[in-house]
């Protein structure tokens, strides 16, 4: 259940505290399952390379049957109320991410799913069910399901941090429209924020922002003389309690910016004349050089290496994982009009998920980051893949493997 139908769930009636904690954990226990479900199928496949994928599959289902999922759902509410009560929020239903972070972290999240996995494993092995030696492979290896629990419980986080800072930008947006009286800006906002709140937990100044502005936006499709200034807007709200990092999601912001003022004129000409320097003195090296049948001096070859290392570099990588094909189609229909690098698509068989893997190879940091700003729109950034997509040749079926974007846009 996401938020949308938690709010219509509690209608207009004022939000009870304990019944607003219950649809929070309940988010948490579903949202951090799949984070411990999809690490458990990637980690089971590198603890056990040698078993076919049928056997890989049939070690999960015995590990979910004995209870393991479960014992994760009791970790889950364990580490809520332990973390809440290091906190200090106790009964209280959760105000932001931040307190929703730290009562995971102080509630020992995933010490909790590794006593779990310690647990079912163990008695799987003394019931026969699972040998000795599947055993010890999934002991020896379990922090590597760990490590990836642990890792995307935090992108996890990030992300929803992004989308709350992006409605906080909606609201002022739709307020902007509001006061501008212009409905079809309102209506724009509000999809934008629908989008967002998908797949974040519910908190109940979001779950007032939004009630209001449904039932606003409402009144004014209902009504053929609506009086803007009948009601008051929303006031401001934060609803994450520190800054939210931007470097590492997108691409650096400086070196966008500093490609979108231009080089100073006094420092281009610099570059202008070590490059002219360079080319004189290369072109001395090479004419002494087809003289005397020596090959192309050292210095030149390091040149060579470091052209190599910047290409490297410019070759930078994003990931993004949607829901369905359409909500891909929809981001193609606007980033094909001007991003050309290569981009691939597939689809996860463990979460049924779309994921679209993107380049930098020749476009400008500039329009990456558009790029990367537009698909977060319709889909989720998945930073644990950044510069990493192997992964997905190795596990996904491969749907598109060039020109993904393109493909989807034209069809």
């Amino acid at each position: 259940m996401d938020i949308l139908e938690n709010i219509n769930e509690l209608g207009n009636k004022l939000i009870n505290n304990e019944e607003l904690k219950n649809i929070q954990e309940g988010f948490l226990q579903s949202k951090i399952g799949q984070i411990v479900n999809s690490a458990i199928d990637f980690g089971l496949k590198e603890i056990l390379p040698d078993f076919v994928e049928d056997e890989v599959i049939e070690v999960k289902d015995a590990l979910f049957t004995g209870g393991l999922k479960e014992g994760i759902d009791t970790a889950i509410e364990n580490a809520i109320n332990l973390g809440k009560n290091i906190v200090g929020i106790f009964n209280e239903n959760f105000k932001n991410i931040d307190q929703v972070e730290k009562s995971l972290e102080k509630g020992e999240i995933i010490e909790g799913i590794s006593d779990s996995i310690d647990f079912i494993v163990n008695k799987l092995e003394k019931s026969n069910i699972i040998s000795t030696n599947i055993s010890e492979l999934i002991k020896n290896g379990k922090n590597l399901i760990l490590g990836n629990v642990d890792s995307n419980i935090k992108n996890e986080f990030n992300s929803e941090l992004k989308s709350l800072k992006k409605i906080e930008k909606y609201i002022k947006n739709w307020e902007k429209y509001y006061s501008e009286k212009n409905i079809e800006g309102l209506n724009t906002e509000f999809n934008k924020i629908k989008k967002q709140l998908k797949n974040i937990i519910p908190l109940e100044n979001i779950i007032n922002n939004v009630r209001k502005i449904e039932n606003i936006n409402q009144l004014i499709k209902n009504s053929d003389e609506f009086n803007f200034d009948d009601i008051e807007t929303i006031e401001g709200d934060t609803y994450s309690d520190y800054s939210l990092p931007t470097a590492d999601d997108e691409l650096d912001e400086c070196s966008a910016a500093e490609e979108e003022e231009g080089i100073p004129e006094d420092e281009l000409m610099n570059i202008f004349n070590r490059v002219k320097e360079y080319f004189n003195k290369d072109l001395s090296n090479t004419s002494s050089d087809s003289k005397t049948g020596k090959p192309a001096t050292q210095s030149a070859k390091a040149v060579a290496r470091a052209e190599d290392d910047n290409s490297v570099k410019e070759n930078i990588s994003r990931v993004f994982s949607f829901d369905s094909m359409d909500d891909i189609s929809s981001a193609a229909i606007i980033v094909d009009t001007f991003y050309h690098d290569n981009n691939s698509l597939y689809k996860n068989p463990s979460d049924r998920k779309y994921y679209l893997c993107i380049t930098k190879n020749r476009c400008s940091a500039k329009d990456f980051n558009k790029v990367c700003n537009i698909l977060s729109e319709y889909g989720k950034k998945e930073p644990g893949f950044d510069n990493h997509t192997g992964f997905f040749t190795e596990h996904c079926d491969c749907i598109i493997a060039e020109h993904a974007l393109h493909i989807l846009r034209t069809l």
